[in-house]
């Protein structure tokens, strides 16, 4: 059933879990990456949950890690009922592993141990005229995908196991979320910082509903500047 309440609170915080109200056909991830500072270690660790077509027999939450390093890539699925997550803010609960504008508790696949953000997030600004990374497409409720921005770059620590060996380092990281009923296909975002560490860019080339749309926005010592943006039909 369609809420104006929940719709709303979905518009206002695309780092929040929008579905609530939904039975089937739908899925949420959250892509939280982290990267050393020596460029060692490069991970991505998506939790997240499908609500399938039939019923809750094919429903499942899941924690997906990538190794960036390697390329192996682990995908643990666990029972829908160890999936928690909430309307109004970053935090997600997929089993053991759990996830915060504080960082992340981990134990799966090759890690186990804890990452912790040292610094505040760096979200894409959202206002009701224009809620987040999507602009004015973000309040389309038939839209099959919405793509949310949590956090363009902000610093880390881990201390963890990999592979059950110890290890520890400083970097950056960086989140992102997609949401709805099917996955975009022709999604490329590309991501890039400039070697003075103090500018960075973000472009989101998509195509929805027969529209091309791509999206351009810079940061500069944590600010964000003016963006750019074209659509195509």
């Amino acid at each position: 059933m369609f809420s104006v309440k929940s719709y709303l609170t979905g518009v206002m915080h695309p780092e929040g879990f929008h579905g609530q109200t939904k039975t089937k056909n739908y899925f949420e991830g959250w892509y939280f990456k982290f990267v050393s500072d020596d460029l060692k270690q490069k991970w991505a660790v998506i939790p997240g949950v499908f609500l399938g077509l039939q019923g809750s027999d094919t429903h499942e939450a899941f924690v997906q890690v990538l190794n960036g390093t390697t390329g192996e890539s682990y995908y643990v699925t666990y029972p829908i009922e160890e999936f928690e997550a909430a309307a109004d803010k970053f935090e997600v609960r997929v089993g053991p592993n759990r996830f915060s504008a504080q960082g992340a508790v981990l134990d799966v696949g090759p890690l186990k141990g804890e990452i912790k953000i040292e610094s505040e997030l760096v979200p894409w600004p959202v206002k009701l005229s224009s809620p987040g990374i999507m602009g004015w497409y973000g309040m389309v409720p038939m839209m099959e995908c919405f793509h949310g921005l949590v956090s363009f770059n902000h610093k880390v620590s881990a201390k963890l196991e990999v592979d059950g060996k110890p290890s520890a380092f400083s970097g950056k990281g960086y989140i992102e979320k997609d949401w709805g009923s099917k996955l975009m296909a022709n999604l490329l975002p590309l991501v890039a910082r400039a070697t003075s560490k103090r500018t960075g860019a973000k472009t989101s080339p998509a195509a929805i509903y027969g529209f091309t749309q791509t999206i351009l926005k810079m940061t500069r010592k944590h600010r964000w500047l003016p963006r750019l943006q074209s659509f195509r039909g």
